[in-house]
């Protein structure tokens, strides 16, 4: 990270380090470009989604596995899933021994499968609570830490399902910005778990709304208004107590203290010039 000039008073920085490609997979015209792409939890599996609404994924090759980078590598897909609409987001079951992955798309329900078999192997659904018949789609998906359950996000809702009872059977909550009595929080874009804390979320949404609150909504803990466009991103810091926030066309990654949420810690500076989801993450 280097420290670069802001006109504001919170501190800022620009992103600057020199990446060395290892491994590459020549994407054709009629594949679009990457939507987003993900990593097993044992760091074997990459797991990547296309314009094309095709989820490829991609094993790692050995010698990059074993930490030999001298030689560039072509990337092969082992599995190709097709998804009729388009994918709105997916995640990865954090068992490691399981290699199942979750994915929601357009007028469709969330579903998990098998990344060693490229098969279903359970459904979550939602209905419109006044019209039965209407599936709603999830935009959002996160596991809890343990895997037990299943986080979609509506609008202005949060769906929960138990990962081992799929079905229709889930906890639903309704959302509102700066607590039970506030304004409706809008579409939860984003959803991130706190790595330190087993009943913690932080929701996204693209009305620029982030709540951090337990899993069971009974409390809400921080309520945060991000800069920019929708919020399209967020993580937690390894100890729990840092929130980061990047949103639509926003040049910046903001990061919160939730101890003192008032306003930015400080902000990281990056290309983000259009609305598309853009992925950061944290070395650690």
């Amino acid at each position: 990270l280097f420290h670069s000039a802001c006109a504001s008073s919170l501190p800022s920085y620009a992103l600057g380090s020199v990446l060395r490609q290892v491994a590459y997979w020549p994407v054709g015209k009629e594949n679009g470009c990457f939507l987003g792409c993900k990593w097993s939890p044992d760091g074997s599996l990459l797991l990547a989604s296309h314009q094309d609404r095709w989820t490829r994924l991609f094993p790692l090759p050995q010698d990059l596995q074993r930490g030999v980078t001298r030689l560039l590598h072509e990337l092969v897909p082992t599995l190709t899933v097709c998804h009729g609409q388009s994918l709105y987001d997916f995640c990865w079951h954090p068992e490691g021994s399981l290699f199942k992955f979750a994915t929601c798309s357009k007028d469709h329900p969330v579903q998990l499968w098998r990344a060693q078999e490229g098969s279903v192997c359970s459904c979550y659904l939602t209905y419109h609570h006044h019209h039965k018949h209407t599936l709603l789609s999830p935009h959002s998906l996160a596991f809890s830490r343990d895997g037990g359950q299943l986080h979609c996000g509506l609008h202005s809702c949060l769906k929960t399902f138990r990962t081992s009872r799929p079905g229709v059977t889930g906890e639903m909550r309704r959302i509102h910005r700066g607590g039970s009595g506030g304004s409706e929080f809008g579409i939860v874009s984003c959803i991130a778990v706190s790595p330190a804390h087993q009943d913690l979320l932080a929701l996204g949404s693209f009305s620029r709304n982030v709540v951090v609150c337990s899993s069971s909504m009974q409390e809400t803990a921080v309520h945060l208004k991000a800069k920019g466009g929708g919020v399209t991103h967020m993580l937690f810091s390894p100890t729990g107590t840092l929130l980061y926030t990047g949103s639509r066309k926003s040049r910046q990654v903001q990061c919160w203290d939730l101890r003192r949420p008032s306003q930015p810690l400080y902000t990281m500076q990056r290309e983000a010039t259009t609305s598309q989801r853009i992925y950061f993450d944290l070395f650690r």
